[in-house]
């Protein structure tokens, strides 16, 4: 499936549910902001640990967007960016001692 295909699949009770709330909603049901809302919060869950290492080599080299790395990192993307960052500053601080 590529990324511009719409999801299609629901299983009956899904559907039962989205249609049960739909019809409770004055105002409606947006299912495809639902949908993108749930794979934001899904995605960085069922990523592993290696995927989520090479979303990041990925997104390091250029090959990805930030915001692509961030929906499959979620939180973690702050935390691999501190840590990059502190790495390279201690890289810094040691090839600045050599110099001297």
């Amino acid at each position: 499936m590529g990324s511009s295909d719409a999801v299609r699949f629901r299983p009956k009770e899904v559907g039962e549910a989205l249609e049960t709330l739909e019809s409770l909603r004055v105002e409606g049901l947006n299912t495809s902001k639902l949908a993108r809302e749930g794979l934001r919060a899904l995605l960085p869950e069922v990523t592993k640990a290696e995927e989520k290492l090479a979303v990041w080599n990925q997104f390091r080299a250029g090959e990805i967007s930030e915001d692509a790395a961030r929906v499959l990192l979620g939180d973690e993307f702050e935390t691999m960016q501190a840590e990059a960052e502190q790495m390279e500053a201690a890289v810094a601080d040691d090839t600045s001692d050599l110099v001297q």
